[in-house]
């Protein structure tokens, strides 16, 4: 587990699996995603058990603290954040996330949620670089992930066709001797 004084990330389970559906079919949700189609109970079933002993992904649903006392739980699903297609040799991958709770949206959950995934990478994994994809036209994202210390490195032009128009896609990433600078000493 990885924890903020907000928020925990725990490895994604069974029991997190409904309620991410749940968000994966949101119109608002999806709209932030690269899902093309619905994606079944069975399906994300299966793509559960893949990451059992998985040495090239680690995915975490995002939890809230329940209540303001230091002693609340963290019980409330917001999310989801993972590193994906880890490269130990070349110590790269990507990452993602998404952000299920719409009334959250704009409360710096996403930032905390990243901050806490990339000191994981950086930090745990030893990763030397973290890289993302982002439509261009997801200014919430860019924000936030410039606000953590990504950088642009170019555009996959018209890379998606999203609910009937082509979008480009945003390269950003972010180093390690970049993230180490940001972070207070």
């Amino acid at each position: 587990m990885l924890t903020s004084d907000r928020l925990q990330l725990r490895p994604v389970s069974e029991n997190d699996l409904e309620q991410v559906l749940t968000w994966l079919h949101d119109v608002d949700v999806n709209a932030t995603l690269a899902l093309r189609a619905p994606v079944s109970m069975s399906e994300e079933r299966t793509w559960l058990a893949s990451l059992d002993g998985s040495k090239t992904d680690k995915v975490f649903t995002m939890f809230r603290k329940g209540g303001d006392d230091a002693g609340a739980s963290f019980d409330e699903a917001i999310g989801g954040i993972g590193l994906h297609a880890i490269d130990a040799f070349n110590g790269s991958c990507t990452c993602g996330l998404y952000f299920g709770r719409k009334d959250l949206w704009g409360q710096g959950y996403a930032t905390e949620a990243l901050r806490l995934l990339l000191d994981f990478a950086f930090g745990n994994l030893r990763l030397h670089r973290v890289e993302l994809e982002v439509f261009s036209t997801h200014n919430a994202a860019l924000r936030v992930y410039e606000k953590t210390g990504f950088v642009r490195e170019g555009v996959r032009r018209h890379a998606l066709y999203k609910n009937g128009v082509y979008v480009d896609h945003v390269v950003m990433s972010v180093l390690e001797d970049e993230w180490r600078k940001r972070q207070p000493s």
